[in-house]
């Protein structure tokens, strides 16, 4: 039966409580459609004694319907309803009429507050089911990182028994025994304790406790120290991720021992060539030069810092430096990949100082157009000349100066400029990272207002896209940085205008659907052996080469170009060691670099709030 039928049965006192029931189960909308039409209908005699009637009875049939309604779906079309029949008998009703209908109206303001009331619970249930599915369902902690970051009242949403999902999420923890599930679950509750839930948390910390019962269990007591508001020990902490922030004494002597065969080196120490860093920046692992062509073209320089001449493959400080992964930059302290005497002096490269590189070198056409396969790459010598700042670098740009530093810059910027222009779904992808993982000292940060950081950042993209072609073009072991989801699909501008879930009533499709946007708040970058694209950069194949000094990932590829690329006796047998090489250190930047996210996170928090000792 239609709602027309429906009105019909009912204004003729025809549609008898069984009927009605039936139709209420089995027809829900069509049924609601004809009692709201029955009542408008009926207030339009409203003086008639048996409408009276009809009208009360049907209002409190609506009243039943209401306190009875079990999904969001129809609380959501009987808002809808009430509020049309509120609208429609202000129009079409004179207001001697609505005079006389007062109460009704009071009535179905007050269906109103039932329907807000319901729906909001209902909703609030909705969403914790959500919640749980995306903390659950793969263990994936960045993905629970930034929807906890990203979500100002997750904790306000509760079920029906009064329980949010960290309730819910200390109560799996207590009761779980598998090791696994216990280190995913600590990361979890980690992350609202020490970030912004912490003042919230700490005043309902009885509720919280209620959820840990088995007190005997380590894992569980762990917790109930860290709510109960004691400090933590830094060693803890450090023992806990594998990480020393203070660099080993024992090796230092390691650190003058070794004397690197400078063989088939090119000398550029005449070149005018430019570093470009954060102000009081001591680790400068990159340089830049340009020159133009008689022909109209341009010859670019990109020289890294080359760990191999100061640091020997499988060395203890190798050993160290592959254990930290990269420079830790906390609040408070840096805490260098290698020792500060190989990061900030002997490897950088500071002006007046002879350092060894590895330079990619690459033409470029009249309009800056890159020529991929004129690139190459050599070891190099190099003296810097020029140490400038982002903003010292800029202002120079800006002038009309006719010196051989400001020309270079110019000719840099413009480099940067075309190639920024061909790439806009790299610019999302790097606005999406800086909302999610902010990082200050990353030049890409000021992109939109520093061009400067532009020639960083594009110099730095180039060198790591060209060299990760250049060993698939050779054939030859490498560790490429990937990352598999679609681009056009994930990354969206109302993504990057803000970073929060609105969640509704969830069906199955609209699960799938809300899951894969957010498969794009992991920005789930990995390193991997086989050459794939890293479609956030919008790259069919990347890596990471252009910060040895800082990321190992970096000066592990530096040693495959020592003992590979410039090696003239590479035999079978090496590229086979070095391909097995590969897949360990691929496997375990991959396993371990958690490690380091989860302690920086927990370090930066402790310490703001002073609360580790």
């Amino acid at each position: 039966m239609n709602g027309k039928h429906i009105k019909s049965l009912i204004l003729n006192d025809e549609m008898d409580d069984k009927l009605l029931e039936d139709n209420i189960n089995y027809n829900f909308y069509n049924t609601i459609t004809g009692i709201f039409n029955s009542i408008f209908e009926l207030l339009n005699n409203y003086d008639n004694k048996q409408n009276r009637e009809l009208v009360n009875n049907l209002l409190c049939l609506s009243e039943s319907i209401i306190n009875n309604a079990n999904n969001l779906n129809k609380l959501k079309y009987l808002d809808t309803s009430t509020k049309k029949l509120i609208s429609d008998i202000h129009i079409y009703l004179s207001k001697e009429q609505l005079n006389k209908v007062l109460k009704v109206l009071d009535t179905l303001n007050d269906f109103n507050k039932i329907i807000k009331n319901k729906k909001s619970k209902e909703l609030s249930y909705s969403r914790i089911k959500v919640i749980e599915e995306f903390i659950y369902c793969d263990n994936n902690i960045k993905r629970v990182r930034n929807l906890v970051k990203s979500n100002n009242n997750i904790l306000d949403i509760k079920d029906s028994k009064d329980e949010n999902i960290l309730y819910k999420v200390l109560k799996k923890y207590n009761d779980s025994d598998d090791i696994k599930e216990i280190e995913y679950l600590y990361e979890v509750i980690i992350l609202f304790l020490y970030g912004n839930y912490n003042k919230e948390i700490i005043n309902n910390k009885s509720y919280y406790l209620d959820a840990l019962s088995n007190v005997n269990k380590k894992h569980v007591s762990d917790v109930i120290y860290i709510l109960n508001g004691n400090k933590i020990e830094l060693s803890s902490l450090e023992s806990k991720y594998n990480i020393n922030l203070l660099y080993p004494t024992d090796i230092e002597k390691e650190m003058y021992s070794y004397n690197y065969k400078c063989d088939n080196i090119v000398d550029y120490r005449k070149q005018e060539s430019i570093t470009i860093d954060g102000v009081g920046s001591e680790c400068l692992d990159d340089a830049l030069y340009i020159k133009k062509n008689i022909d109209g073209s341009y010859t670019l320089y990109i020289h890294i810092a080359y760990v191999p001449s100061i640091v020997l493959y499988n060395s203890n400080i190798d050993m160290v430096a592959r254990k930290r992964i990269e420079t830790l930059y906390l609040c408070d302290t840096i805490s260098s990949m290698y020792p500060e005497y190989i990061a900030n002096y002997r490897g950088s490269l500071l002006p007046d100082n002879n350092r060894y590189c590895e330079t990619g070198i690459v033409l470029l056409d009249s309009d800056f157009n890159v020529i991929e396969d004129t690139f190459k790459i050599v070891k190099s010598k190099i003296n810097s000349h020029h140490r400038l700042s982002y903003d010292v670098s800029d202002k120079l740009i800006e002038k009309d100066n006719n010196d051989n530093l400001t020309e270079e810059l110019k000719l840099l910027g413009m480099f940067a400029l075309s190639q920024k222009k061909k790439n806009l779904n790299k610019e999302k992808y790097r606005n999406m990272e800086n909302l999610l993982y902010s990082n200050p000292r990353h030049e890409s940060v000021n992109t939109d207002s520093s061009i400067s950081s532009n020639i960083v950042q594009e110099s730095m993209i180039l060198y790591n896209e060209l060299k990760a072609k250049y060993y698939k073009k050779m054939n030859l072991p490498y560790i490429y940085r990937c990352l598999d989801n679609k681009n056009s699909d994930i990354i969206d501008d109302t993504l990057l205008k803000k970073i929060n879930i609105d969640y509704e009533e969830i069906s199955k499709k609209d699960l799938v659907s809300l899951k894969k946007s957010l498969s794009f708040y992991n920005l789930n970058a990995y390193y991997s052996d086989v050459p794939k694209r890293h479609n956030g950069l919008n790259k069919r194949v990347y890596s990471h080469s252009s910060s040895a000094l800082r990321r190992y990932a970096d000066a592990f590829g530096q040693y495959l170009d020592e003992y590979l690329l410039f090696n003239s006796n590479v035999s079978d047998k090496d590229i086979y060691l070095w391909e097995s090489k590969v897949k360990d250190t691929v496997n375990y930047l991959n396993n371990n670099y958690s490690n380091i996210e989860n302690f920086s996170n927990q370090y930066n928090y402790l310490k703001s709030r002073k609360i580790i000792k």
